[in-house]
């Protein structure tokens, strides 16, 4: 990541240039017993990144432990690179930004409480090769316990609506 970023400020395009750094979440190298990325303990589910813009320097930097997906990147860039809202493809964008989060931090999550961002849980879903391996589940941030933990709910996938669009 250093030598990428030595590369673009050798180049001159440091300040106009956003840096994410994310990785794939691997697989559980034997941890609770486990391998491959068939259970939603957190060394499967969770991935670092990072966001760094130029242009909105924060001293302390912002650590968001909100829950987000990999598709609220798309939305976060386009919002980022000034795109207004009125020019994306909505039919398209099922993410959601992340600036309001990356300006505020988790601090300022109840203030966007239904309102800009009001994503209080994240729905992942695997299909093994046999039924046994399948699972449902919703991660949902757990105030009360101080983010130790976070709520697993196991089903078929039916629990969830239909999702209509245009």
């Amino acid at each position: 990541v250093g030598r990428y970023i030595e590369a673009v400020e050798r180049a001159g395009l440091a300040d106009n240039t956003i840096f994410i750094v994310t990785s794939d979440h691997g697989d559980m190298q034997m941890e609770h017993r486990q391998t491959f990325k068939m259970t939603p303990y957190d060394a499967s589910v969770s991935v670092p990144m990072v966001i760094y813009d130029p242009r909105r320097k924060r001293t302390p930097p912002v650590v968001v432990d909100n829950p987000t997906q990999l598709i609220d990147l798309f939305p976060t860039v386009l919002e980022l690179a000034g795109i207004s809202r009125s020019l994306w493809p909505s039919n398209v964008v099922e993410g959601r930004s992340l600036l309001p989060l990356l300006e505020s931090g988790d601090s300022a999550r109840d203030h966007w409480a239904n309102r800009t961002f009001d994503r209080t849980f994240v729905v992942s879903q695997f299909h093994g090769m046999n039924i046994a391996m399948s699972w449902f589940l919703i991660v949902k941030k757990l105030p009360q316990t101080n983010s130790t933990y976070k709520l697993v709910q196991y089903g078929t996938g039916k629990e969830v609506l239909p999702q209509l669009f245009e």
